[in-house]
């Protein structure tokens, strides 16, 4: 990642905007520690911002010592990745994972300075607190229940060059179907990741070894799901 550095809160004009970034040789990256590093991680101290109560849960925003703050909204539909393959890959990481909260408010731009001194505005979304359940647009969703999350489909096939994505959730019209070129060069990515891998992010979020397995095992086949309807 480029070092993290202080930053106006708004985007400028002269930033450049960047959705995804190639992390080099995946089977090598250590999601237990999330960005696959330990320079990733969040440096203490931390600085008190503000609170923000517009997503599911209720959020603190700090400051941390590297100067990393969150700040500026963005859509789904009025974005510099409209129609771009990274956007697409980011609604079926959003379907593969059963995430209903994908609102809008839920996306932030993170500002950063590059080892060149130059700015990159990180386009991410923010809360995926409402993962791993039953997706739904009303109600009856669920977050962190291995039965549910058994129980969802995940693409319900390829109409012409569209992959049909069975999403249920906030900003569902907008995850209805995404290119399949643009699926197939996201098979390619996370079809990379090892079950090893997969067992690593679990284990950080403190999962029970049941749901370990579980939740890895289900992650696999909706990948191997994707790259079969993908022809990967």
């Amino acid at each position: 990642m480029p070092a993290k550095q202080p930053r106006p809160k708004t985007c400028s004009s002269r930033s450049t905007p960047t959705l995804w970034e190639d992390r080099g040789d995946l089977p090598k990256l250590n999601l237990f520690l999330g960005v696959g590093s330990r320079e990733g991680q969040p440096k203490p101290p931390f600085k008190f911002d503000k609170e923000d109560t517009s997503g599911t849960n209720p959020k603190i925003k700090v400051i941390d010592a590297n100067g990393v703050k969150w700040n500026i909204k963005w859509t789904w539909n009025a974005n510099p990745f409209v129609g771009s393959k990274e956007l697409s890959g980011l609604q079926v990481l959003a379907t593969m994972l059963n995430n209903w909260d994908m609102k809008p408010t839920n996306n932030n731009v993170l500002g950063m300075y590059d080892k060149e001194g130059k700015v990159v505005d990180y386009y991410v979304v923010a809360d995926w607190g409402g993962s791993f359940g039953k997706m739904s647009a009303i109600f009856t969703f669920s977050k962190w229940n291995l039965d549910d999350y058994n129980k969802q489909g995940f693409i319900d096939g390829v109409s012409g060059d569209r992959l049909k994505l069975h999403y249920r959730g906030r900003s569902q019209s907008l995850f209805k179907s995404v290119p399949v070129e643009h699926a197939k060069w996201f098979a390619g990515i996370v079809g990379q990741l090892t079950d090893d891998q997969l067992r690593g992010a679990f284990r950080a979020a403190e999962d029970t070894p049941a749901e370990i397995e579980g939740f890895t095992k289900r992650v696999r086949q909706k990948i191997n799901e994707l790259k079969a309807a993908v022809g990967r």
